[in-house]
């Protein structure tokens, strides 16, 4: 049995994620105060999490039966373990169900105060051998959400340890996220937004100081970001406007997707039970298209199973879902391709 997991921005959306398939929710919650916390206290950021731990509690009321995992996936430091802590009391008082951390000091703190709530390794933690498993199994943690660099094959290995293996899955495959990249996307993105500038304001470039030098820097990662073999294999792709297309098209133009829909027989195989969608940076009616397209591929596999019709499906949905001509570059798994 595989299960959804998917990230939640507000109370209003949990009926709708679980309608979709999300058999898991997972969101940031920030108290009140932010006190020596600031906004920086969870990878979800402050406009992809809960505003409080009220509101919290009524995506709890929303969701039912439905799990629901609250994120301190950051590192703090010392003098913000005491409000972290706090933090932590309130939402499990409201009924969490388990957090998902990637600090050892903070997963000894909470194992300690919660022994009856879950307790899982953020991807953050890198646990990419089997050594590391067996360390955080016995540090406490009952799920290792993997990071992006375990292959297919490895994953079946790790699997024997013990600890449900959650697999990122969905979008957002880029190894910048957990740190591993040697090619910043950020700086594109900002020669992008300089480049543009100066293309429709050279006015507006001139009063924000932006000189030739920066100028030259932007054209530069831009020209890089676009030449095969370097930067990463995640390119920036320019999506069709097809009007024509029938799935999902508001899922359309958007760079730095990715899919691991054709992999579902070897993680069936291999042990891992869970498929972290990565929907961060998405708007919620967003985030409920992506839940109920993984849905419909994971029904798919659970009637063709691991059959060539099922992974050539899997390739066209997506590829029409984005108006590709191909979904290669677009595999999160890349020895499946």
């Amino acid at each position: 049995m595989l299960t959804i997991c998917s990230g939640v921005s507000r109370a209003a959306d949990a009926r709708s994620l679980i309608a979709a398939g999300a058999g898991e929710l997972f969101c940031g919650v920030y108290p009140e105060h932010k006190g020596k916390l600031g906004y920086d206290i969870n990878r979800r950021n402050l406009n992809a999490g809960l505003a409080s731990p009220a509101e919290f509690g009524r995506l709890l009321e929303a969701a039912g039966d439905t799990p629901v995992r609250v994120l301190l996936n950051v590192p703090y430091r010392d003098e913000q373990m005491e409000e972290i802590l706090t933090l932590a009391e309130r939402v499990a008082s409201e009924g969490a169900a388990g957090f998902v951390v990637q600090e050892i000091g903070l997963a000894l703190a909470l194992r300690e105060r919660f022994p009856r709530l879950a307790l899982h390794a953020s991807s953050m933690f890198d646990a990419a051998t089997v050594e590391a498993v067996r360390l955080l199994q016995t540090i406490g943690f009952s799920r290792i959400i993997l990071p992006r660099q375990v292959s297919l094959r490895h994953m079946a290995n790790l699997a024997v340890t013990g600890p449900e293996l959650e697999a990122l899955f969905f979008r957002e495959r880029c190894f910048y996220d957990d740190g591993h990249c040697n090619f910043e996307h950020r700086a594109a993105k900002m020669s992008e937004t300089i480049i543009g500038l100066v293309a429709s304001s050279p006015a507006v470039a001139i009063q924000n100081r932006l000189t030739p030098k920066m100028l030259f820097t932007g054209h530069r990662l831009l020209y890089e970001m676009r030449q095969p073999g370097l930067g990463c294999r995640m390119k920036l792709h320019s999506t069709s406007t097809d009007s024509s297309n029938p799935i999902h098209p508001s899922l359309r133009h958007r760079p730095f997707w990715a899919c691991g829909l054709c992999s579902l027989p070897l993680f069936a195989m291999g042990g891992v039970r869970y498929l972290k969608i990565m929907n961060r940076t998405l708007a919620p009616a967003l985030q409920i298209a992506c839940v109920q397209f993984v849905r419909e591929h994971v029904e798919l596999y659970e009637r063709l199973g691991a059959s060539e019709e099922f992974v050539s499906r899997c390739r066209r949905d997506f590829s029409r879902m984005l108006s590709l001509g191909s979904c290669e570059d677009y595999c999160y798994y890349d020895e499946r391709t």
